[in-house]
């Protein structure tokens, strides 16, 4: 784990992080002292209003770059497996530590009224759980990623309506379209969690936000495990065994 924090994976998510971690506290910093200024009579929720509104730009940067980088990883994941794997190793850790940094940093400049932000930081540690497993679980497929090229050029042989009797190869085939399209989400689901304190909500919205979000995390760690082709295959040990790592690596953390 040393060695993935000093990697390039690790240099690269921590410069996204530190770009969006400036330019968050920077308008929060704005915010807070045109409040005092200009506005001494707000109170209650017509901060959450104010604060969400001067977030409106901060959201659509960090949009945009979503969108590049996401059609980016999915272009070039099966070219690179070994990196996303790094990163996610990476992103396991400093997610939580974003997270702690800006929920902290809200709390500081907003007061108690953000104290629900917590839970950004709970989900954050949760989210860095699924990230390290589904690394883990990404390793033992390392060699069928870079076959996508090789994979279309066999399958596109056949008719298509005898594509599908072509196994393994179809399985592998669409594993790895799959897993393309699953890795990039769970990273920007993992980066939405980790800043979720952009947007000021009240302690339900905040624990039914950060609950939409581990699920989705989930599910794309489902599609990037291949455990429905396991079950296809009649492999329901290591199907159960990949539904319930998660869950087991996170009690682990709290055994003593």
């Amino acid at each position: 784990m040393i060695e993935n924090l000093l990697s390039i994976e690790s240099l690269l998510a921590v410069s996204v992080g530190a770009i969006f971690s400036i330019r968050v506290n920077k308008v929060s910093l704005s915010l807070k002292s045109n409040v005092r200024n200009q506005s001494p009579d707000i109170h209650g929720s017509n901060n959450v209003v104010i604060y969400n509104q001067a977030m409106v730009d901060v959201g659509k940067e960090m949009a945009f770059s979503v969108k590049v980088c996401s059609v980016g990883m999915m272009i070039f994941f099966h070219v690179f497996p070994s990196f996303f794997i790094n990163l996610l190793l990476s992103l396991s850790f400093f997610l939580p530590v974003f997270s702690f940094i800006g929920v902290v940093n809200a709390i500081r400049l907003n007061g108690i009224s953000r104290g629900w932000d917590i839970l950004y930081l709970l989900a954050s540690l949760v989210m860095g759980v699924i990230f390290y497993c589904t690394a883990g679980i990404m390793l033992n497929n390392l060699s069928v990623y870079p076959q996508l090229a090789q994979l279309y050029d066999y399958l596109s042989q056949y008719r298509l309506i005898e594509v599908f009797s072509a196994t393994p190869q179809i399985d592998n085939f669409l594993f790895v379209v799959m897993s393309s399209m699953a890795c990039p989400a769970l990273i920007v689901i993992g980066f939405y969690v980790a800043f979720a304190h952009t947007v000021a909500r009240d302690g339900n919205n905040v624990f039914r936000y950060s609950t939409i979000l581990l699920s989705l995390g989930y599910i794309s760690y489902i599609l990037l495990s291949g455990v429905f082709i396991l079950l296809y295959q009649g492999r329901n040990y290591n199907f159960d065994l990949v539904l319930t790592y998660p869950f087991k690596t996170l009690m682990s953390l709290f055994s003593f």
